[in-house]
């Protein structure tokens, strides 16, 4: 259980250095002094926060390897879900999450993160095939949902 808090603090510490460094460079482009609250900053300058900027990373890689196959070292992970028998969701494009056995790296790594964060997306962005439509309706969704 130990490793796991320490995992998860060091993950948190490197998203919170690099949101920090994020914010310096939202007043750094805005010009404005040290106290200024940055998340308003952020917002007029469009610029995703960090979490949401990995989330939006993954689920393009996931969209090339499902609409592309590239790249191809990524598209033999990812897989649709398969039914046995025909069923009314088949239309909504979900993909098998498997169980992870580890809290510390399994959640983390691309092969359990990936199909769980296609599968929170509404199905009208899963739908979706042309891969410069999905960045934008990608980053929109994820924008509205941070700010």
């Amino acid at each position: 259980m130990d490793k796991h808090l320490t995992m998860e603090n060091q993950v948190n510490s490197i998203c919170n250095r690099l949101q920090r460094i994020q914010n310096t460079a939202a007043r750094i482009v805005s010009r404005v002094g040290k106290h200024t609250s940055v998340t308003r900053l952020c917002k007029d300058l469009h610029w995703l926060p960090i979490r949401a900027r990995i989330e939006y990373k993954i689920l393009i890689l996931v969209f090339r390897a499902i609409n592309s196959g590239t790249p191809s070292y990524l598209s033999g992970i990812v897989k649709h879900q398969s039914r046995n028998r025909p069923v009314r969701s088949h239309h909504l494009h979900q993909l098998q999450t498997p169980a992870s056995n580890t809290k510390a790296y399994g959640d983390r790594c691309f092969f359990y993160a990936a199909p769980r964060l296609w599968n929170a997306l509404p199905p009208s962005l899963r739908c979706i095939d042309q891969l410069e439509l999905f960045k934008h309706h990608l980053k929109t969704f994820l924008f509205s949902s941070c700010y």
